[in-house]
């Protein structure tokens, strides 16, 4: 289906007419102006940490999260649902970049319960909105993003027959966000977007699929969203199951990879950087994580276990000591509450997991980077505490030898001049003897002693 909305459409001719505007500034004087250079390529942990902050109350049990952007900045924002005595709600939580987030503000409320919502931009403007499912009324609520943190009117529209949980994704190729729902109908069905933020009748996509672990990727390549989830349900019990999208708002038949017994949890990353999406879940029977390294057609192989330890309750993943190599970090369902972190050798196994402190209880964790240090943290929904907990990831930061100061060279030592030496003095000339004068001098000097001396000369 490739039929577009005038209003999307008049969306993206803003978004292009933005485009062309700002290369036609940068063409000009501005075009001198040097690109900025790649980010550096961050520094690696010597050792990681967990610290937990105190935890954020809320009105009732929290039963999901989404870390996502809902206002302009670069910083992620939370999403909550709330179950309480007399319906259910969805809170907001603007984060500030440093870790700390504003006080929850209740953005919806219902009369039933819904497992999981959906954040996805379905009205094509850019900004994220909400796909809301509520049990309780039989209806599906759309809450237009304004980009601030703040919706506009809600667009309500029926859904199934009882909507437990929706995922947004384009399943029909269409460039807009559709929406599966699954779980808590006889059926998975598909809403089509018409990418203004309103969606066709459901449609039958498949056979029921029990299960609030749901992740959309593409798994084959293909362009094309595809979805996986672990069930302990019908039609394929203990599994976890995927199923790829024809691209044309139908699917192929689910196939299943054994999950041993109650399969949680699931999270994907690229575990063996193939570049290829793998997939990991839990098995809390058995203490284990078990990972499914994608061949990059839609198929998996076999599932490969991990021992973790007892209680297990869920999972993500993510590059914590930002080695470039994904981990995972598995809650523990105790009082009071651990997390393992299994650091990543980067072929798609893992070093055995080390404990941490993460506060009293658990839920199903989220990985964000909240405080922009590069690491992903963590938010744990406390279920039993009415609470959100928001764990910091502390980077020890790799040792490096001291810097050692440039040896300055000594100075050049100019030669002296060179002393000419003087040139040797001549001889004087000895005077010649005149030989004829020395001898009348002698006659002479005979005649005066022969006067003095009376004799005859």
């Amino acid at each position: 289906m490739n039929t577009s909305h005038p209003r999307r459409r008049a969306a993206a001719r803003n978004r292009a007419t933005g485009l062309l505007a700002a290369i036609a500034l940068t063409s000009g004087g501005l075009a001198a102006t040097a690109a900025p250079a790649q980010a550096a390529p961050l520094p690696g942990c010597a050792a990681i940490g967990f610290s937990p902050a105190p935890d954020t109350s809320l009105s009732d049990a929290p039963r999901m999260v989404v870390a996502t952007k809902v206002n302009a900045d670069a910083t992620p924002d939370l999403v909550v649902s709330v179950w309480q005595p007399t319906g259910a709600s969805v809170q907001v939580m603007i984060g500030n970049g440093d870790g700390t987030f504003d006080p929850p503000v209740t953005v919806h409320t219902g009369s039933g319960s819904a497992s999981r919502f959906a954040v996805a931009d379905f009205d094509g403007d850019a900004v994220n909105d909400l796909a809301v499912p509520d049990a309780g009324d039989q209806l599906l609520t759309i809450l237009p993003g304004n980009g601030d943190g703040t919706f506009d009117s809600p667009v309500i529209g029926f859904a199934s027959a009882v909507t437990m949980a929706v995922v947004p994704g384009d399943f029909d190729d269409d460039g807009d966000q559709d929406l599966l729902s699954i779980g808590g109908g006889s059926s998975t069905e598909l809403l089509v977007g018409n990418g203004d933020g309103t969606f066709q009748m459901p449609v039958v996509a498949g056979p029921a699929a029990w299960s609030a672990d749901i992740l959309v990727r593409d798994f084959d390549g293909d362009g094309d969203d595809d979805v996986a989830y672990a069930t302990s349900g019908p039609p394929t019990s203990n599994s976890v199951e995927v199923r790829l999208s024809n691209g044309d708002g139908t699917f192929a038949p689910a196939v299943s990879y054994p999950g041993d017994s109650y399969p949680e949890g699931l999270t994907a990353a690229d575990f063996n950087r193939d570049g290829k999406t793998d997939l990991a879940f839990l098995v809390p029977s058995g203490g284990t994580a078990h990972v499914l390294t994608g061949n990059g057609d839609g198929t998996f192989a076999p599932a490969v276990a991990h021992t973790v330890g007892p209680d297990i309750d869920t999972v993500t993943s993510g590059d914590f000591n930002k080695d470039g190599k994904p981990d995972l970090v598995v809650l523990h369902d105790t009082f009071p509450g651990t997390l393992s972190l299994l650091l990543g050798n980067g072929d798609g196994t893992f070093k055995p997991p080390v404990p941490f402190n993460a506060g009293s209880g658990s839920g199903r964790v989220v990985a964000a980077d909240f405080n922009g240090d590069g690491a992903p943290d963590l938010v744990i929904p406390r279920v039993t505490s009415h609470a959100l907990s928001i764990v910091t990831t502390v980077c020890i930061p790799a040792s490096t030898p001291p810097a050692v100061p440039p040896v300055k060279p000594n100075p050049t030592v100019k030669p002296k001049p060179t002393v000419e030496p003087k040139p040797a003095a001549k001889p004087k000339p000895v005077p010649a003897v005149n030989t004829k004068a020395k001898a009348k001098a002698k006659v002479q000097l005979k005649k005066i002693k022969k006067i003095k001396g009376g004799g005859v000369a």
